[in-house]
């Protein structure tokens, strides 16, 4: 039986499921469709076949070293090679032209996190139907430096950021232009200036001169209130003296 392009030697023959698996694998091509050939239409579903079926994802974690210039990291199908100082992509894998580039961050940070901090990528879910055949879904951040000082004057050195995200619908894997790669891609810049957030105890008379400046707006507005009663009392009893309130 036919190996249906996967063959690594003329003349050779996928006659079982195994062997039919072993060739793809091989050549390093997706699993999926593989349950409708002759060969593997009445075997088991193993546990790859169950993954693709069910449509599991991978979940990542790990960090980057990286150095404070403009540059990107992504994640992509395929197999990856040099070709003349050049990252190439294989994407034989995904002849169907059929890549989900639906995923969720649960946390993404540039340095340690501090009290009060909010990266704006966490928890976030991005799902996109089948109108996104092939998407590249791009974030560019930008870095900000921060220095974050405790009350006890120790201190850390991190980052904090903000985010804006693109998604671009490529048309298949046949006409990708150079540049055009489906995945996700996260950008980031570095800003040249730098935040510095300090802790402090505010003193007894500090809350003093709050609660001072607070009594003194409602003593403010509550003589401001009965003037106005006043006034407009006044007026009515000087109508009824002249008989001119009906």
């Amino acid at each position: 039986l036919s190996c249906y392009g996967a063959s690594t030697q003329p003349g050779q023959c996928c006659n079982t499921c195994v062997e039919l698996r072993s060739a793809y694998t091989a050549r390093g091509w997706s699993l999926d469709g593989l349950k409708d050939t002759p060969q593997c239409k009445d075997q088991p579903l193993t546990p790859r076949f169950e993954q693709l079926e069910n449509h599991e994802g991978c979940r990542l974690t790990g960090y980057l070293n990286v150095s404070k210039v403009a540059g990107n990291f992504h994640i992509s199908p395929g197999k990856t090679h040099e070709v003349n100082s050049v990252h190439v992509y294989d994407l034989g894998a995904f002849r169907d032209g059929h890549f989900n580039i639906s995923h969720d961050i649960h946390t993404l940070s540039f340095g340690d996190q501090y009290p009060g901090i909010h990266n704006q990528l966490d928890d976030t879910r991005k799902v996109f139907n089948e109108s996104v055949n092939i998407g590249m879904f791009q974030y560019y951040i930008k870095v900000v430096p921060t220095r974050y000082t405790y009350m006890d004057g120790t201190s850390i050195e991190t980052n904090q950021f903000s985010v804006t995200e693109h998604l671009r619908n490529l048309p298949n894997l046949q006409s990708l232009k150079p540049g055009n790669l489906p995945g996700v891609f996260v950008y980031y810049d570095f800003s040249p200036m730098r935040v510095e957030i300090t802790e402090e105890k505010q003193p007894v008379t500090h809350f003093l001169t709050q609660l001072c400046a607070i009594l003194g707006g409602v003593f403010t507005v509550a003589g401001m209130v009965d003037q106005m009663v006043y006034q407009s009392m006044k007026q009515i009893q000087k109508k009824v003296s002249i008989g001119k309130l009906s």
